[in-house]
């Protein structure tokens, strides 16, 4: 079992909770504090939303920045739809849709309030 950390520390960690006396894995990039993070359904990637208005894709494996998408604010919620087919990201008064695979924008809402 493999529990995923984000922090204030700017690093997500991997910890394996079968080798308590490893070291977790870490992933280095972001460069603000880290809001939320999430495995791929595979296990396979990353995502992870911070402080420095970006979304990062991480690959497990080589611990590798494999994508960056930028935001005009810094995202405020990350979460994998069921089917683990879109990754959906709220940011200022947005909410909005990617392709988990390609990270190609599907859908975007604003949600301007009265």
């Amino acid at each position: 079992t493999l529990l995923l950390t984000g922090s204030n520390e700017k690093l997500l960690r991997v910890f394996d909770l079968g080798k308590p006396d490893a070291d977790p894995k870490e992933f280095a990039g972001h460069t603000s504090n880290i809001k939320a993070s999430l495995f791929s359904l595979d296990g396979k990637r990353i995502f992870s939303a911070s402080d420095d208005k970006t979304v990062r894709v991480w690959d497990v494996d080589s611990r590798q920045e494999i994508k960056q998408l930028p935001f005009a604010s810094a995202p405020t919620s990350l979460n994998l739809s069921p089917n683990g087919k879109t990754v959906i990201v709220t940011f200022g008064q947005n909410i909005a849709f990617y392709n988990a695979e390609t990270l190609e924008e599907v859908k975007k809402f604003s949600c301007e309030a009265p």
